[in-house]
C-alpha cells in the first residue's frame, strides 16, 4: 500500500509548504531509486494527501518502489481486515498510531514514506511530532 508525504529531512521545515513539495517529491524520487539513502538523502518523506490533488499517484509510486517503506497514518473505514497492520493501527487513535507505529517503523535504516490521508486526526499536532521525529532521527544518524 501507498500513500503520499511531504519530505522531511533534518535540514528542511517541520512541515513542507506547497511550493517545496515537488523539489521534495522529486529528491525523494532520486533517493528511492537508488535504494540508499546517504547523510545528505531524504531518509524519511512526510505527506498529507488532500484527496483530489493528485496524491494517489504519489502514493502509488513510492507505495510500488521496493526500496521505501511506506507507512500509511490514516483512519478510513474501507481498510480490509486482510491488511492486518493498517487495520489494527487505524483503529487506535490517532497518538497512538503515531508514537507506537509511524515513529519507531520511520526511525529503522532505510527510506521511509509516511502517508497522512486527512481523515486522520493529528494535523493540528503534526509541527511539533514532526520536530520530534527529525531530532530522533538526527540523534539516531
Amino acid at each position: 500500500d501507498s500513500v503520499p508525504t511531504a519530505a522531511a529531512t533534518p535540514d528542511s521545515a517541520a512541515a513542507a509548504t506547497p511550493d517545496s513539495s515537488a523539489t521534495a517529491a522529486a529528491t525523494a524520487a532520486a533517493a528511492a531509486s537508488t535504494g540508499e539513502a546517504s547523510g545528505t538523502d531524504c531518509r524519511i518523506i512526510y505527506y498529507y494527501h488532500i484527496p483530489k490533488t493528485g496524491g494517489g499517484s504519489i502514493v502509488r509510486y513510492f507505495g510500488q518502489n521496493p526500496a521505501v517503506d511506506m507507512l500509511r497514518y490514516e483512519s478510513t473505514k474501507w481498510v480490509p481486515v486482510e491488511n492486518k497492520t493498517l487495520y489494527y493501527w487505524e483503529h487506535q487513535d490517532s497518538a497512538s498510531h503515531w508514537d507506537k507505529y509511524i515513529v519507531p517503523q520511520s526511525l529503522t535504516p532505510g527510506l521511509h514514506f509516511i502517508a497522512h490521508h486527512w481523515g486522520r486526526y493529528g494535523m493540528l499536532e503534526m509541527r511539533e511530532r514532526l520536530g520530534a521525529l527529525r531530532a530522533a532521527a538526527a540523534a539516531g544518524g
